[in-house]
């Protein structure tokens, strides 16, 4: 799935569901979106109708696309106190690795590791606080822009699907988001090509 408000839901829906997600870049090349789902086995495939194309025959594994029709009126009958408890030690998500220096592999994070994450104290956001949420969330940074302010009460700002540039974050701090994560990289190329984008955040 492209980065949307359905896919927060779609991320929290697996989650109280009892089960851990693989999140793929709808971007990636098609031998690597293959070669990730033939590796995980997932029990379900979710996707939009944007992104359906993405899927790749055959997958072995039910295809649920959220936005259609049918689908919404499956979701409808579904009662909002169905949710199963995880345990710390209960796997969360699987993130797969660049596979920069060979086939990507899935690393099995569990739930007390992203609490941990969520939790640290160092971070300065807060309920009144907005994080803007640009990564892939097929990245883990995207654990901070998402779970970091919805379990601090705070908002999450969603950017259009592609790279975020120093106008953009401008207006995203006009509109009230507090806190962005970049790069190292991305933080000097801005900060050289715009550095007041950064006015106005709180934490960087």
């Amino acid at each position: 799935m492209e980065r949307s408000v359905d896919l927060v839901a779609v991320l929290l829906g697996v989650w109280r569901a009892g089960a851990a997600y693989v999140p793929v870049d709808a971007g990636s090349p098609a031998e690597r979106v293959s070669l990730v789902l033939a590796d995980c086995a997932p029990a379900v495939v979710v996707c939009s109708v944007s992104t359906r194309a993405v899927v790749p025959e055959g997958a072995g594994a039910r295809v649920v696309v959220v936005d259609e029709p049918a689908t919404a009126a499956a979701m409808a009958g579904c009662a909002d106190e169905c949710w199963i408890p995880a345990a710390a030690s209960d796997v969360a998500y699987v993130m797969y690795t660049s596979g920069s220096s060979g086939v990507p592999k899935g690393v099995a994070v569990p739930h007390g590791s992203a609490a941990a994450l969520v939790g640290e104290r160092e971070w300065e956001v807060g309920p009144d606080d907005a994080v803007l949420m640009h990564a892939p969330h097929a990245f883990d940074v995207s654990l901070f822009e998402l779970w970091v302010p919805l379990a601090a009460g705070g908002r999450v700002v969603l950017a259009d699907p592609g790279v975020v540039d120093a106008e953009q974050i401008r207006a995203f701090v006009a509109e009230g988001v507090s806190s962005v994560h970049v790069t190292a990289g991305s933080f000097r190329v801005l900060a050289g090509e715009a550095p007041e984008c950064f006015a106005g955040l709180r934490e960087v």
